[in-house]
């Protein structure tokens, strides 16, 4: 067997590879893999490897916490659970690419395989590619880790989220945001709310 060298991805080696993936793995044309009945939204498989992507697109910085990959994982798995189908499949397809081309990364054992170093040049390479399928699952991935990375509250201080208003701020819902939508949203305005006070005489 030859060495699988590291590289930076290059759009040559990735349409060649998808062209293999094609036969084993739904690409942009086809449908996502299929859930069973009864079986969770994510293998462990998949938590792993969402969890291993996080914590490289989502490092500490400064000091501040970043992705911690078993919590991300955990968390999926909840959230995902209830998640549409749809969203379901796309998550699967996104991580099962991702770990089938880790050979273009250097490695043979899908992201696991690949040192930080590796990992974070491997995974970056989707961005750089310039591709419409590349720049699709970049997206995806960073908009899905970074959500699942930030709704931890150890991470609030360092972005400056002061946390959720509901049960904390009164901004004319009540705490416990048990009023309709339709309440005063500013409470300093007097009662009865401007908008629903009756017409003037004569209408």
């Amino acid at each position: 067997m030859s060495v699988v060298r590291p590289h930076r991805l290059s759009r040559r080696a990735f349409l060649q590879a998808s062209v293999g993936l094609a036969a084993t793995l739904p690409l942009a044309s086809c449908g996502p893999p299929v859930q069973r009945a009864g079986e969770a939204a994510l293998a462990p498989g998949h938590l792993a490897t969402l969890g291993l992507a996080s914590e490289v697109l989502w490092p500490s910085v400064d000091g501040q916490p970043g992705a911690n990959g078993p919590e991300v994982a955990a968390r999926a798995a909840r959230l995902l659970a209830v998640a549409p189908p749809k969203l379901q499949g796309d998550v699967r397809l996104m991580l099962e690419t991702l770990d089938r081309l880790a050979f273009l990364g250097g490695s043979l054992r899908g992201l696991a395989g690949l040192d930080p170093t590796r990992r974070r040049r491997y995974l970056t390479g989707w961005r750089d590619l310039g591709l419409a399928a590349s720049d699709r699952l970049w997206a995806g991935l960073v908009r899905l880790t970074g959500t699942l990375t930030y709704m931890s509250p150890t991470t609030w201080p360092g972005i400056g989220f002061p946390g959720p208003w509901v049960g904390r701020l009164d901004v004319g819902l009540g705490l416990r945001n048990e009023r309709p939508l339709s309440a005063n949203p500013n409470p300093s305005w007097d009662a009865p709310h401007p908008l629903a006070q009756e017409p003037p005489h004569g209408r």
